[in-house]
This record gives C-alpha cells, structure tokens and sequence, in this order.
C-alpha cells in the first residue's frame, strides 16, 4: 500500500522468456539490473521498479537493517542450496573471506545453529582441509583458486561473489567437491532473509549510516 516501508530486489527477470516459463530466472533471455538495464538507479531519491520484486518491511525492522536484506537474500539461496546435504548443522564450516558479505554470512550461519570460522587469507591456513562446508564471500580469483586447490574430496564449496566464468581452474582441484554458484536473482528468498533480520543481531555489521546528498558530495 501507499506509504508502506519497503525493499526490494536488483536484478528483475522479463518474466516472459522460455527460461523464465521454467522458474530458471537466472537464465532469463531479457533480464535487467538497477542502475545498469534501468535509469535511474539505486541511489536516486525515487524509482520504480517490478511490484513483483518489492517486499513489505517486518513492522519491527529498520529501514538501516532493511539495507542488508538484498545481499542476505543471496547467502539464504545459496545455504539453502546445500542445507539438504547435511542432516545436522553440525558440521565443520569456514567462510573465505571476512568483508561485509563474510560477516553477513556469519551472522546467519550462527543464527541456524552453525559455528563458522573466518579465514582470511586462505594461502596460509590448512584448516580448510577439515571443513565439510566452504563459503566464498570474496571475488578475489586467487583466493577462490587457493580454496579449490585447498579443500578436500567430499568438500561442498559456495560462492556467493563471484562466478567461475574466466577463472582458471585445474580439473583435479574440483574433483569429487560440490561447487555451488548462490544466484543473485535470490529474490524468493527476499521474505526468509527479512524475517532473518527481525529476528537476529545485525545491527553491529552496520558500521556508518550516509544520506544520499552526503554520498553524492563525498563518494566511498
């Protein structure tokens, strides 16, 4: 309704394609992002975008909390993706990556009963030999590599930034692991992240709050 507090997704799929006719919107023949397919973007101070891709805010949840439902809705497809490997959460489970994103995947991973460890620079550490579970929340290629290489047969691997288009990979670094790809049109899972954010501790990955006319007179 008019005056609802609301977010959205990025990526909008046409909805008409054959691809989107079988619910596989990534592939979608026409798709578009905000900013790039559409004008204007995301940090203009109106804009539209597809009803379909607008979700109502929790009654409960910040608009500054509210911010981070776009990139955890990516990291519940892809947790969601491999959940039905494990029978438990228990299992051994290290995030590649301690940015934004790693922290976002670590606060979710806690809240579902996980207990992730956070390697930074994959190169120096072994620990990545006894995890069942890998999240890749960085898009540098040399630290993907690093983890390929790094990980065990039987291992289950999730990226959530980057894709493995261009990236050189050897066949033996990939064998008998399970690579999954989080998608960035995530946006059935819009609703399972805001409820994630109602109800759990995020407020502290939050680290500054700018207005638009600030961002506008002094880029980051």
């Amino acid at each position: 309704s008019i005056g609802d507090d609301v977010t959205g997704g990025s990526v909008f799929h046409c909805g008409l394609c054959q691809a989107c006719d079988e619910e596989r919107y990534a592939a979608c023949e026409n798709r578009s992002e905000l900013g790039t397919g559409t004008e204007p973007g995301s940090f203009s101070k109106f804009l539209t975008v597809p009803s379909t891709h607008v979700y109502k805010l929790p009654s409960d949840l910040s608009l500054e909390c509210a911010t981070l439902a776009g990139p955890l809705a990516l990291i519940v497809d892809g947790i969601a993706r491999v959940e039905s490997l494990f029978e438990t959460s228990n299992v051994g489970v290290c995030i590649v990556g301690d940015g934004f994103l790693g922290e976002l995947a670590h606060a979710y991973l806690n809240q579902r009963g996980y207990t992730p460890s956070t390697i930074n620079d994959v190169a120096s550490e072994t620990q990545l030999e006894s995890c069942q579970l890998v999240i890749v929340a960085t898009a540098s290629e040399r630290q993907v590599q690093e983890t390929l290489r790094r990980t065990s047969p039987g291992t289950t691997i999730v990226l959530l930034k980057t894709e493995l288009n261009g990236t050189k990979i050897h066949p033996d670094d990939i064998a008998e692991k399970v690579l999954i790809t989080a998608q960035r049109e995530g946006e059935e899972h819009f609703n399972d992240a805001l409820q994630s954010l109602t109800d759990g501790n995020y407020e502290q990955i939050l680290d500054g709050k700018y207005s638009i006319d600030q961002f506008i007179a002094d880029p980051l």
